[in-house]
């Protein structure tokens, strides 16, 4: 076990959305560079987090968020969109960049690694058997979990994450950008194929036995002493100017950015993405796993059935296509792997 160090639990209990994440901005700003670490427990009501780099009137349907009254917020960390309600538990760790003399600043890939073993441990101690996956996600039976967020705010770094206890994958499809109807129906089966639950892998945790545990892990994984604590008045002094700070619930006019954080798409975990892009009389919407063609659809001249079933499996790269697409002739084989190549979107780096 590492050597043990002073750490503070802060329970934020049930809060407004706009008000989680004032929480953490404002502690994180308010910190000494060698304060102790803390750890934030809370639940807030329902609305979309986009990462810091997202633009809502690229990755989001305003209609549908007025129609579903679900506002969105515009977080100062990494990740991209996330769907926050009541049906699940948000936690933040704000670490002093000088907290541990024993250790420098971590990047972001580090920082995931260093924390990871306590979030792991966390599941597994409440009977999911999840896994860290790539260098951002946590995993149960080969389903995403949970994602993370991170970034530097003020003297500290602050990571993020959540307990998913339920999650709706069909109001997500709903809510966010789609090019068609038929970009939105894939989504929504994307999503239940690929996203999970604490409901839907077994049992449900009561929320203090949740919490409980990840204390727990924390201080068996980290060694850190976790001592009850509450904001400090200059805390909360810095919590409530940081809602003036919170970016939220404001449509842009039109985007800043002629592109997604996926270009033409979403990324529904680690290694999947739907993407779907429009020229003029054509289109192609593809799926692809692994870096490989899972499903794809398509309209326009030549573009038959054929072409969805002579591409499947294969990397959506030149080399790759044309020879998949030699019965449509040359010209139309480099014009329809262009297509595709330009359309699909494949991880980079895990």
């Amino acid at each position: 076990m590492p050597q043990s160090l002073r750490a503070r639990w802060i329970d934020l209990g049930d809060v407004a959305p706009r008000a989680l994440h004032a929480a953490y901005m404002g502690l994180a700003a308010s910190q000494a560079v060698d304060a102790p670490p803390l750890l934030l427990w809370g639940r807030s009501g329902p609305h979309l987090s986009l990462g810091a780099s997202q633009e809502a009137a690229l990755e989001l349907d305003p209609a549908a968020c007025r129609t579903q009254d679900i506002p969105w917020i515009r977080r100062p960390l990494g990740g991209g969109t996330v769907l926050v309600d009541g049906r699940q538990y948000s936690f933040f760790f704000v670490l002093p960049r000088a907290f541990d003399a024993r250790r420098p600043p971590l990047q972001p890939q580090a920082l995931f690694d260093f924390l990871a073993p306590a979030i792991v441990g966390t599941y597994q101690a409440l009977g999911l058997p999840a896994a860290a996956q790539g260098r951002h996600d946590f995993w149960v039976n080969g389903r995403k979990i949970a994602g993370t967020g991170s970034g530097l705010l003020g003297p500290c770094q602050v990571f993020a994450s959540s307990f998913m206890l339920d999650f709706d994958a069909a109001l997500f499809a709903r809510l966010v950008a789609a090019p068609s109807a038929g970009f939105r129906a894939w989504l929504a089966e994307a999503l239940a194929e690929s996203m999970t639950s604490w409901r839907a892998e077994g049992s449900v945790p009561a929320p203090t036995a949740l919490a409980a545990a990840l204390r727990a892990q924390v201080e068996r994984h980290l060694g850190w002493r976790l001592e009850e604590s509450a904001p400090t008045p200059s805390e909360a002094a810095a919590m409530a100017a940081a809602l003036d700070e919170v970016e939220a619930d404001e449509w842009e006019a039109e985007s800043s950015s002629s592109k997604r954080r996926v270009p033409y798409g979403i990324k529904v975990k680690a290694d999947t993405y739907l993407t779907e892009r429009h020229w003029d009389g054509e289109w192609v919407r593809i799926l692809t796993r692994a870096g490989r063609i899972a499903r794809v659809a398509g309209a326009g001249p030549l573009m038959q059935a054929a072409i969805t079933e002579a591409v499947l499996g294969c990397r959506p790269t030149a080399p790759e296509l044309e020879p998949r697409l030699r019965c449509l002739g040359p010209a139309a084989a480099r014009h329809w792997a262009e297509r595709i190549r330009q359309t699909a979107h494949v991880e980079e780096n895990g």
